[in-house]
């Protein structure tokens, strides 16, 4: 399928994507990677990103615990509003960090003192 990004506008200055996918879906994986393809591809793949799946309420709580610790991605369910305080909270954190998530700034830290 070709996919038309003509009309894809992001700020120079972004600090943060948040890439929203369906939890839910079959072509769930296919569709993550696709995504990424495409920000690649436009010259927005070193823009950090956080993933946000949403309809949880279509999965047993087993299966959004380990999605959300397989793409390291926040699992919510818009229709009844599980998970929206976790995503505001990490919202609210990665911004504070300049996009990146909290083990990244502790991440950098350590690099600069080992200089």
């Amino acid at each position: 399928d070709t996919v038309d990004v003509s009309s894809v506008l992001v700020p120079e200055d972004s600090s943060l994507l948040i890439h929203l996918a369906d939890a839910a879906s079959p072509l769930r994986d296919a569709q993550i990677a696709a995504v990424e393809d495409i920000l690649a591809g436009i010259g927005l793949g070193d823009i950090p990103r956080l993933l946000v799946l949403n309809k949880a309420d279509r999965l047993d709580g087993w299966q959004r615990e380990a999605l959300s610790r397989r793409y390291d991605a926040v699992v919510i369910s818009a229709l009844h509003g599980d998970g929206l305080p976790a995503l505001l909270e990490t919202l609210r954190r990665r911004l504070a960090n300049g996009g990146e998530p909290a083990w990244a700034e502790s991440s950098a830290v350590h690099q600069g003192e080992s200089s």
